[in-house]
């Protein structure tokens, strides 16, 4: 008769399994445990447990293993009456079939999805299974998933693999905060400070590439937005359809998104305040010879408008004070939606004046064929393809001085 592990593990932490069910059916997620902390204690066959830990979830160990071949790496046996096993280090406590170890890496046997959870963690994460519709990883190390990530949200401060590749259905949403490796990326976001490699193709996707971009063997690039600093090498681009794909090379794309991000902001703002005004203006209409709104000073046009309620404090008819209400309103909403306005143009000139400057060393290398309908942008050159070309390089060509302008050269090996 085996011996049974009664588990010490947070109780939300755990799955309620019968007999015969192997060790992860219980652990099916990693748990993050403190060293030293006790993850299990051992009752040989025959002994009454411990009463304390009459009410755990138990797991029956498989009749030809031993304790010791349970533990592996992280996990410590303190002997006793009843051994007790612990966390040697700070990590995770990770249940396979029939074995428990504590890792720094987060490593997960099979998928994640709504039904197991998210995971956002400090440490590393490997999972082997898929990352499904609607999960979300953060980790402030790297991650692996060794399945294919769907419609979901994968976060690392580190590197990103991706071994069964990236199919986004026009959500998913990947970030690595150094490199990044798929075997294929289609209708996703994906965001790179480092290099990207890319297997298979890239399509319908935006991408933002801090150093790199190498699609390799005979991969395709196609559709949606691609924003790399450095360089991109590829062995097609765009397709016989002239289906529309946008490549923006030598800026720091980053900074590029934030600088479009700014602008709009500040462009609904203004709006904003243009609604605003035409309030004033409105409320301000409908108490001719009482008020008069003056656009260089709203203060004081909010200071007269309070005067004035004042002194006919009991005296206006109930129209008139209602009016009187919304004028002084509408006048302190434009005055805080002017400040947030004025705010964000700041903001906005900042941003665009950071950066680090444009890479003129920036190359576009396609080894096989450039379609029509791709548009290429380095800086402010231009290059809408008519045609094709074949075995190109395109490259940032300076404006040789008087009237002409910079364009993206292009050049055969």
């Amino acid at each position: 008769m085996p011996g049974t592990i009664i588990l010490q593990l947070p109780p939300d932490q755990l799955k309620v399994a019968g007999q015969n069910v192997p060790l992860n059916a219980i652990i099916p997620m990693p748990v993050p445990v403190a060293a030293g902390q006790p993850i299990g204690t051992f009752v040989d066959p025959g002994k009454e447990p411990p009463h304390a830990l009459a009410s755990n979830v138990k797991w029956d160990m498989p009749g030809a293993m031993t304790l010791n071949e349970v533990c592996g790496e992280g996990v410590k046996i303190v002997p006793g009456d009843y051994p007790v096993l612990t966390a040697a280090r700070a990590g995770v406590a990770i249940a396979s079939e029939n074995a428990l170890k504590v890792s720094g890496i987060y490593e997960v046997y099979g998928n994640v999805d709504k039904r197991s959870g998210n995971i956002d963690t400090p440490t590393s994460v490997l999972v082997h299974g898929t990352v499904g519709q609607g999960a979300s990883i953060i980790s402030g190390g790297d991650v692996e998933v060794r399945g294919l990530i769907e419609e979901a949200t994968v976060r690392a401060a580190g590197s990103v693999v991706a071994k069964g590749g990236v199919t986004g259905g026009g959500v998913a949403k990947i970030y690595a905060g150094k490199d990044m490796y798929c075997q294929f990326i289609q209708q996703a976001s994906v965001e790179a400070v480092g290099s990207i490699v890319v297997d298979g193709s890239v399509m319908g996707s935006n991408v933002l590439c801090g150093k790199k971009l190498n699609v390799r063997k005979s991969g395709f690039l196609v559709g949606g937005k691609v924003m790399v600093r450095e360089s991109i090498e590829v062995s097609r681009i765009g397709s016989e359809a002239a289906v529309v794909t946008e490549i923006d090379l030598g800026g720091n794309p980053f900074r590029m998104v934030q600088v479009q991000q700014a602008g709009e902001t500040v462009k609904k703002l203004e709006e904003e305040v243009n609604l605003l005004r035409a309030a004033v203006r409105y409320s301000a209409g409908a108490l001719v010879g009482m008020v008069q709104y003056m656009e260089t000073d709203p203060v004081s046009s909010l200071y007269r408008a309070a005067e004035l309620a004042k002194q006919e404090e009991g005296k206006l008819p109930d129209e008139k004070k209602e009016a009187l209400e919304k004028y002084s309103g509408a006048i302190m909403s434009l005055m805080r939606k002017s400040e947030e306005y004025e705010v964000e143009k700041r903001n906005q000139t900042a941003v665009g004046e950071g950066g680090g400057g444009f890479f003129d060393r920036t190359r576009l290398v396609v080894t096989k064929i450039a379609h029509p309908g791709t548009i290429i942008r380095m800086q402010d050159a231009l290059l809408r393809m008519d045609r094709e070309y074949e075995n190109a390089i395109f490259f940032y060509k300076k404006a040789a001085g008087g009237d002409k302008r910079a364009e993206v050269g292009v050049s055969y090996p």
